[in-house]
């Protein structure tokens, strides 16, 4: 370059396909404009996706940093935090429940069913992870009152009905009904030990979330151990 010139220089990484020419997949994306068409395109993809799916950009880039709860289970824990009774918990207590524990787990535990926009909210975020390839299991638990009335019950029977998760009922990847008055404790250890993420309808959702981001990326008071390095044979100083 001659002094004062500039110049753009492009990077490309590809997944290829069996039986695909890296050939003509490097004859393809060796142009800068294809990449500057390609990054457009996805812009207006993901716009619609958002558009289709009510969220805007706040929650979606909330949602996208509740990934990182999802697929490290480091720091699922740290936001989580300890809780007593938790070690000793085995996964298998969640088979009981139809739930395999292999997917990341999101439970949401409705008190009175006042306020439901923070299970509308898990819903979305449930619908996004899965547009994005992300399955992940929902655990709605009615932990009201137990009676002959089951009106939050009914409520998170209605919000399930009304989406995607109205044919995703108790299988992989979808959503699980709860009564907490039939879990017993062994499950309700499980389902906070193994969960990503834990919510409750007695405060605001997007709180929660940003305090559980919060947590997680919080520096962990590690104390040093001192190193044994054995008898020190070193003639003292003079």
């Amino acid at each position: 370059l001659a002094p004062g010139q500039s110049a753009r220089v492009c990077f490309a990484m590809g997944l290829l396909e069996d039986g695909a020419s890296a050939r003509e997949w490097c004859a393809r994306w060796r142009q800068a404009g294809a990449y500057r068409r390609a990054m457009r395109l996805a812009g207006i993809r993901a716009g619609a996706m958002l558009e289709f799916m009510g969220l805007d950009a706040e929650a979606h880039h909330l949602f996208q940093q509740m990934t990182a709860l999802l697929v490290d289970g480091g720091l699922a824990a740290q936001a989580r935090g300890p809780r007593r009774g938790g070690t000793g918990v085995s996964r298998e207590a969640l088979w009981s429940l139809g739930i395999s524990g292999t997917r990341p787990i999101l439970v949401m535990r409705v008190c009175d069913g006042k306020d439901v926009r923070g299970v509308r909210a898990l819903i979305r975020a449930h619908g996004f992870w899965r547009s994005m390839g992300l399955g992940t299991d929902l655990v709605l638990i009615d932990a009201s009152a137990n009676g002959y009335d089951r009106p939050v019950r009914d409520k998170l029977e209605n919000l399930i009905a009304a989406g995607h998760l109205n044919r995703m009922r108790c299988v992989p990847g979808g959503v699980w009904l709860l009564d907490g008055a039939n879990l017993n404790g062994e499950q309700w250890r499980a389902l906070e030990r193994f969960a990503s993420a834990t919510f409750t309808d007695a405060s605001d959702f997007n709180v929660q979330a940003r305090r559980l981001l919060k947590a997680a990326q919080a520096p962990k008071n590690r104390q040093m151990t001192p190193m044994k390095a054995g008898e020190n044979r070193l003639p003292p100083m003079a």
